[in-house]
């Protein structure tokens, strides 16, 4: 996550109308008894809101008996937002962003964007026009060609973008005969979720089970499900390549995806993140923001650790292997999928 990004999210966060009964503390102490309140009475994910939770805040409690700065408030509430291993729970506050990034971190990053660049993108264009790739909307692509088998490549960096010019990008590789695909969803930390919805119903021809958006309490709040824009006839396969850095909406995607046989994920396991956020406006300004519902399937299963791919690749000695030949590991691997299954 950038610090560009950061500001940015903080900014619109200041918009968001603040919750009176959290106006009410006035001491810092007060304020983290707050947080703790809100975290028991709201985080949608209750299961880790156990006895390792009464340890934590004894440790804390013991170790910030006063909480009598601003500093020390800070860190007391980082401690919670560590504890959860939610990237979707953190305390803006004006001097740092708490945030917990388990879920990749200590993992192989399983991309190279240096490498990606040099080694690819600029030596393979979309039609043969010319040796770069081409940028249209929100999507890198181009075509790699092998011996004259052809793989279309396609790269989507952020589901907050509109994933509408990804069928003008199939058609335009269609049109020089590329019948399989790869669609990067690696270091992609999510978006929006219609535009998640958006893009597999432009991969698949039938619709998707219903999936519910439930609170704590286990109340429905909405319903989403993906609504195909084409047919049967139009389906490609696609191999999905995703490493843990793939959150969120990207994660919510990975999990549609197993529903459809012409679409195989490839790579490391996501990074999870089934929660949507709600932010709170603490007494003293900063915000705190964490997991107030979740995205559950019929029978109430969410994919909060991630989505396992249903080709395994995520070793780091073959990664480096790769990158000290010039080559992304995924994508070769990904290529030589579709050569050997024609």
């Amino acid at each position: 996550m950038t610090w560009t990004f950061r500001l940015v999210l903080f900014s619109s966060l200041l918009s968001i109308s603040c919750d009176s009964d959290l106006r009410k503390s006035v001491s810092n102490k007060a304020i983290y008894q707050d947080v703790v309140s809100l975290v028991e009475q709201q985080y949608v994910f209750s299961e880790k809101i156990d006895t390792d939770w009464k340890r934590t805040l004894a440790a804390i409690e013991t170790q910030y008996t006063s909480i009598d700065t601003e500093f020390k408030l800070y860190l007391a509430i980082d401690e919670i937002v560590k504890f959860l291993k939610d990237g979707h729970t953190n305390l803006y506050s004006p001097f740092e962003l708490s945030r917990s990034w388990d879920w990749f971190l200590n993992f192989p990053p399983l991309k190279d964007n240096a490498l990606l660049l040099t080694q690819y993108k600029q030596k393979y264009g979309p039609l043969y026009i010319n040796s770069r790739y081409w940028i249209t909307g929100g999507f890198s692509h181009f075509v790699i060609v092998q011996d004259g088998f052809k793989v279309g490549y396609i790269e989507y960096t952020s589901f907050s973008n509109s994933a509408s010019q990804l069928r003008f990008i199939m058609n335009l590789m269609k049109s020089i005969d590329v019948k399989h695909f790869i669609l990067d969803l690696r270091n992609n930390g999510g978006g929006a979720l219609r535009n998640a919805l958006d893009l597999m119903g432009q991969l698949v021809s039938r619709p998707s089970k219903t999936y519910r958006i439930v609170s704590k309490s286990g109340s429905v709040k909405n319903t989403i499900h993906v609504q195909p824009s084409i047919k049967a006839d139009q389906e490609r396969p696609f191999i999905i390549l995703t490493n843990r850095s793939a959150y969120s909406a990207t994660n919510f995607f990975a999990g549609l995806s197993k529903e459809y046989s012409h679409l195989k994920l490839l790579g490391d396991r996501t990074g999870g993140g089934a929660g949507l956020a709600k932010a709170r406006y603490l007494n003293n300004g900063w915000v705190f923001r964490l997991s107030t519902t979740k995205i559950v399937d019929t029978k109430g299963h969410s994919w909060e650790t991630g989505v396992e791919p249903d080709i395994l690749r995520n070793s780091a000695k073959e990664f480096e292997k790769h990158r000290t030949q010039g080559k992304d590991y995924l994508i070769e691997e990904a290529f030589n999928h579709f050569k050997n299954n024609p």
